[in-house]
């Protein structure tokens, strides 16, 4: 398997870019805003499934054949990129209403894997994590230790379970900071607009990402 000297170094290398505001991390810190620590952890967690997903296509050689065709990229890129927008503008658009009791658990529920659903999305169909992949994880894969295949879905799952933890503590400090303010009439009223606006600019960032 990968030496422990260079899996060391993986390791923080990976917290150190992780800890690196992103979209990741500006998508998980609004929809904590948005929807409290529930809302944040599910799109955590879809965030590194994503990762996952990349991990498996990356080991496969799906991402080799993506990263080479301008065609391919620019196909997942847009339809994220129009994704987003189109999520961004249903968020911002939406208008308050009132449930019966009797649908308050059922609309949780569709609502907790809209928000996983979505993470994971945005995670898959960004072609911008299929370059990272393919120049990131190479350099610190030894073929003489192993099976590479192996090696990139460790590195991968690292990668994954790295970001849960650090997305994790953002998503407390985020909802300890913010308590009063989410609890306010006036600030609830926007959160979803605020989450839309985010949901627009992530969205128009992925549609002017270059392929190099």
């Amino acid at each position: 398997m990968i030496d422990p000297t260079r899996l060391t170094t993986y390791l923080i290398t990976v917290i150190a870019l992780i800890s690196t505001p992103g979209p990741g991390q500006t998508l998980v810190v609004t929809q904590s805003i948005a929807g409290g620590h529930k809302a944040g952890i599910l799109t955590s967690l879809g965030l590194s499934t994503g990762t996952l997903v990349h991990t498996l296509a990356a080991t496969l050689g799906l991402s080799t054949i993506l990263a080479e065709s301008a065609i391919a990229f620019s196909v997942i890129k847009y339809f994220g990129a129009i994704y987003l927008v189109y999520l961004g503008v249903k968020a911002i658009l939406v208008q308050e209403y009132r449930l019966s009791e009797s649908r308050v658990t059922q609309v949780t529920l569709t609502e907790n894997r809209r928000i996983f659903t979505t993470a994971l999305v945005i995670s898959v169909l960004n072609p911008k994590e299929i370059l990272f992949f393919l120049a990131f994880l190479p350099q610190f894969i030894d073929p003489g230790r192993g099976s590479i295949a192996l090696q990139f879905l460790l590195l991968g799952f690292i990668l994954a379970a790295v970001g849960v933890i650090l997305e994790f503590l953002l998503i407390l400090a985020t909802c300890t900071f913010m308590q009063r303010l989410i609890q306010s009439a006036q600030f609830a009223a926007w959160r979803q607009r605020i989450a839309g606006a985010v949901f627009v600019g992530l969205g128009v960032h992925l549609a002017l990402a270059s392929q190099k």
